[in-house]
Formats: structure tokens, C-alpha cells, sequence
């Protein structure tokens, strides 16, 4: 009787190790397949590279302009700025406008281009607008607000001379100083009198310049 039992016991025992066996070895894997199938990190990691990389070569794509900011400004001056920048942009990098800023004609909406004078001229130099037709100042600058201003050479400052198509600083100094010793021009072809302004300079600027 006691042999028998260590038999039974005994055939149990191997009876169990062989399921376990078969179960190991022969089931099917019954995991959940988001356990069994893990992402590779390093494609992720490389795709998120290959986004940054597009994203900025797309940038590096985006030319760079230079503007000059001048006039009524806190800070004028020659400013770097991304191609399709709007002149608000380069009002806020030049510090805003100063106090005595005639900011009326301004376009804050307007696109800048490059190699551009924004000019934004005091409220001394502005003047009444003529049944809402424009202004007819004494500052030029389509370019910056969209509407023909032109320059009054009698009394235009240095830096407003500057702004014309072909004058320089030292050509600008010129045209102040020759009015001084003799005058206010009577024409505006009157400025061809300026020593180094002939009639191919003032052919540049004619269209932009007026006096009063």
C-alpha cells in the first residue's frame, strides 16, 4: 500500500512537470500585443531630429533685410529684421515713437523692404491735410507710409536730405549750408546751384523734393 502511494505521487509529479513543459514551450504568447510591441526610441528620436532640422533650414531660408529707422524715433538708426517685417516691427526695435512724433501718416501695417528709409517726421514739420487727400509736408517716404510726401528743401533737416534718392550726408550738409549764406530756393531745380548736384542728381530727385 505505502508503494502504491509513492507510485501515484510520483506519476503526479512528472504529470505536472509536463503540463508546465507543454505550457511553456507551446502555448501561444497570449501578451497584449502594446506589451510585446515596444516603438523603437531611436526612429522617434530620429524623426523628431529630421523635424527640427526642416523647421530650421525653413528659417535659414527667410532673408534678411536692413532697414533705416529715422526721424521722430527714441532710437534711429540701421536695423536687421526678416524679409516681409512690418513697419510697427521696426517703429518698436528703434524704441517707439518719440514725443513729438506726427505719427498720422505713418502705416504701421505696411511691409518694409530692404535698403528702406522709414522716416517719421516731427509734428513741427507736419502739415494740415487737404480735404483728406494726403499729406503735402515737407517729408518724403512712400515707401514707408504708401502716400507721396515731399521733401521742402528749405527747411528739411539734414537727416531728412539724407532720405532723398542720390544725397549723402556730406551732399545734405551742402544743400543746408548753401541755403544759409544765400537763402531759401526759390525752385526746386534751384538746388542744382549746390556745388556736386548736377542735372543727373536732381533727375533722382525732382519728383520727391518741392519748396515753400
Amino acid at each position: 500500500m505505502h508503494k502504491t502511494n509513492k507510485l501515484i505521487i510520483f506519476a503526479l509529479a512528472v504529470l505536472i512537470c509536463g503540463s508546465i513543459y507543454y505550457m511553456s514551450y507551446y502555448m501561444p504568447d497570449n501578451r497584449p500585443e502594446s506589451m510585446t510591441e515596444v516603438p523603437d526610441g531611436s526612429t522617434m528620436s530620429g524623426e523628431m531630429k529630421s523635424g527640427k532640422n526642416d523647421t530650421a533650414l525653413q528659417e535659414s531660408r527667410t532673408e534678411l533685410i536692413y532697414v533705416y529707422v529715422c526721424g521722430s524715433v527714441n532710437e534711429p538708426g540701421v536695423y536687421e529684421v526678416r524679409e516681409g517685417s512690418r513697419v510697427h516691427e521696426l517703429i518698436e526695435l528703434a524704441g517707439g515713437f518719440a514725443e513729438d512724433a506726427y505719427t498720422l501718416p505713418v502705416s504701421m501695417a505696411k511691409t518694409v523692404t530692404d535698403g528702406q528709409t522709414l522716416y517719421v517726421p516731427h509734428l513741427n514739420e507736419a502739415e494740415d491735410d487737404v480735404a483728406g487727400s494726403g499729406l503735402s509736408g515737407s517729408v518724403t517716404g512712400d515707401d514707408a507710409y504708401g502716400q507721396k510726401i515731399k521733401i521742402n528743401i528749405n527747411t528739411a533737416s539734414v537727416e531728412q536730405l539724407m532720405t532723398l534718392k542720390g544725397i549723402g550726408e556730406s551732399r545734405a550738409r551742402d544743400i543746408v549750408d548753401y541755403r544759409m549764406r544765400n537763402g531759401s530756393f526759390k525752385k526746386p531745380e534751384d538746388v542744382m546751384k549746390v556745388s556736386g548736384i548736377k542735372e543727373a542728381a536732381y533727375s533722382k530727385i525732382k519728383d520727391d523734393i518741392c519748396v515753400k
